[in-house]
């Protein structure tokens, strides 16, 4: 996916959560100015979100990775990761993180341990999307995606 797929398809996504960020008071904005690659792979990430969420469905899990990546992409023209996603019926799904955790309904910190020395713009950056969408349901964010036709969904 480009940073023009990614600016092109998520017009709509970006007004249904700006219409939820204004009903729960959610700040969705450009958290910084720059973002400071250390190149992290998902399941980096993915091990970084479980940690401070301490636990999410599968579904979520991949939900928030895809959204971490989509606006990296939006905000700073480059991915957070390059690991790809791909289109499943319930939505965007890695292959890497669906294999490492097809098991689990529920994933913890302890069953998902990549630690990365991510940058502080990083961590910022990560934040800020977890503050935007890490109250949804994995069938909320799902949701999200297909209404609006997010590549990947």
């Amino acid at each position: 996916m480009t940073a023009a797929d990614a600016y092109t398809a998520l017009d709509e996504i970006i007004e249904l959560r700006a219409d939820s960020c204004r009903q729960n008071r959610i700040p969705l904005q450009k958290p910084l100015k720059k973002l400071e690659s250390t190149s992290p792979l998902v399941l980096e990430v993915a091990s970084r979100i479980v940690k401070r969420r301490k636990s999410v469905t599968l579904l979520q899990l991949q939900d928030l990775c895809y959204y971490c990546k989509v606006w990296s992409l939006i905000w700073f023209d480059t991915p957070l990761f390059r690991e790809e996603f791909q289109a499943w019926a319930d939505g965007p799904v890695n292959a890497d993180l669906f294999h490492k955790l097809r098991e689990y309904q529920t994933v913890r910190p302890e069953e998902l341990q990549f630690p990365h020395a991510f940058s502080d713009s990083e961590e910022r950056f990560i934040n800020c999307i977890l503050t935007a969408y890490g109250c949804e349901s994995g069938d909320d964010l799902s949701a999200i995606s297909h209404a609006a036709r997010v590549p990947g969904t």
